[in-house]
């Protein structure tokens, strides 16, 4: 997609979904947030999840990486940290 030039970009494109009954949302996390194949599913802590039984028995974090990030914006951060605390990974190079 270009404008005049100036710079160019990429849009994804998809086929409309106009008039097609929309499934019912079984959770509440949304995947491609604002494309039009936004989607809600259920989480692996929801009930009814094949997950759930094994997040409720946890009792401990203990020995398992946890990140907590309120935007997707911290990813590349997490990533070399991630990365800092692996030696010999090969990234980043």
């Amino acid at each position: 997609m270009a404008d005049g030039g100036s710079r160019a970009g990429y849009a994804p494109v998809s086929p409309s979904r106009a008039g097609s009954p929309r499934p019912r949302p079984d959770g509440h996390l949304v995947k491609a947030r604002y494309t039009p194949l936004q989607a809600v599913v259920a989480g692996a802590d929801e009930q009814g999840s094949p997950h759930h039984e094994t997040l409720a028995d946890a009792d401990s974090l203990a020995g398992i990486p946890v990140v907590t990030a309120d935007l997707h914006s911290v990813l590349p951060a997490v990533c070399v940290a991630a990365a800092a605390d692996r030696p010999g990974s090969g990234w980043p190079s």
